[in-house]
């Protein structure tokens, strides 16, 4: 690509976009332009680049020389490159959607006329192919994923935060407990409920399953739930069936609780279980953000499924179970979590949350004013 030419009035400008469409792949490639991508996580801190070089001139003298290092997310502006004086600048649209990020840096110099076969270097072949990799790897391969879930379903949110972390695409199509479809009822005979994946028209079963699956089989998409140490991969699974044996039932006592005693005995039991899990966090995170560490691994994403709960059962019956005076590191990580693009596409309406806990709350209060009133008919 050294020393290309460009004719007087060409476009001289370098510019850098992100640019991510995972229905229809990434236009990684043109004859006309420099492309550099990589794929990152949004829970990521900073962003990490492959070190490449390329340098290009022009009629209006000057040379154009970067190489991409090290960019912080968070800043106000996007990130920004400066070359010498004259030269353009290199600057970094950081708008995003999935869990997958393509940064492209590219530039318009070489004259379309000129065949970019010529001018191409081992280099910027090698270039070429990580963004074909990493665009097929955005699009989930070219393979077909369906998720059958419910809306308030916190372990279909679960299955729905797995893929967005990961950045893939999928077709969501959203079941009727009352009325379940044919295809739920054939993918799920054994359970008969939600979530079931269905990847290139194979069922795949159970929200922990799901998100173990959709990490093993897209390995190099978005993020990496599973940490690759076995120990680690096994702690990581035993405090994740923890959460669903212990945190989930106890929230399952709180909601049929029939009287103030039965109520509180429930909240007693949820914050025994919220105190382990602050000391699951202490020790998963080794001090970091996240159960994962730096960025969001397959505990977060267990635990991320009950957060949209979490916060609707704090506003029907006062129960704030990640409360910063007794388990500091939890409410951190809930206020970390919830701000995650990944996190927020996904995130089901609180509001509405709230009505259906209020309306089931209401159900489960005539139905046990219902029993009682005939046990004491049965009395008399």
């Amino acid at each position: 690509m050294d020393g290309a030419p460009l004719e007087a009035g060409q476009t001289s400008s370098m510019y850098s976009t992100m640019m991510r469409d995972s229905a229809m792949g990434l236009p990684w490639w043109s004859s006309t332009g420099i492309f550099l991508c990589t794929g990152l996580d949004r829970s990521s801190s900073s962003l990490f680049f492959p070190t490449v070089s390329c340098s290009i001139s022009c009629s209006t003298p000057f040379s154009f020389s970067a190489t991409t290092t090290r960019f912080t997310k968070g800043l106000a502006q996007p990130p920004t490159t400066r070359t010498a004086a004259g030269s353009p600048e290199l600057s970094a649209d950081c708008s995003h959607r999935n869990g997958l990020y393509i940064y492209v840096l590219a530039s318009e110099f070489l004259p379309k006329e000129e065949s970019i076969e010529q001018k191409r270097s081992q280099k910027l072949q090698s270039l070429r192919d990580v963004c074909e990799e990493h665009s097929i790897a955005m699009a989930g391969g070219g393979d077909e994923l369906k998720l059958l879930g419910m809306w308030a379903s916190p372990f279909a949110l679960r299955a729905k935060l797995a893929l967005s972390f990961k950045g893939l695409s999928y077709d969501y199509v959203e079941e009727d407990f009352k009325n379940k479809s044919d295809l739920l009822l054939s993918s799920n005979p054994v359970h008969k409920k939600v979530p079931v994946l269905i990847h290139n028209g194979k069922p795949i079963c159970e929200s922990q399953v799901i998100v173990q699956y959709i990490d093993e089989v897209f390995p190099d998409a978005g993020v990496t739930l599973l940490p690759a140490d076995p120990h680690d991969r096994a702690v990581a699974r035993f405090w994740a069936a923890y959460i669903d044996e212990k945190l989930f039932s106890a929230w399952i006592l709180v909601f049929r609780s029939k009287t103030e005693e039965e109520k509180a005995e429930a909240v007693k039991q949820t914050f025994a279980v919220v105190e382990k899990l602050e000391g699951a966090l202490s020790e998963c995170s080794k001090g970091k953000p996240f159960f994962g560490g730096d960025t969001v691994g397959y505990v977060d994403v267990v635990l991320g499924g009950f957060v949209a709960w979490v916060h609707a059962i704090e506003e029907v019956f006062g129960l704030n179970q990640f409360d910063a005076a007794k388990t500091p590191l939890l409410a951190a990580w809930l206020e970390r979590f919830d701000e995650l693009d990944a996190v927020k596409e996904v995130m089901p309406d609180i509001g509405r949350l709230v009505e259906l806990a209020k309306m089931r709350q209401a159900q489960a209060a005539a139905a046990a004013a219902a029993v009682a009133a005939a046990a004491a008919g049965e009395a008399n």
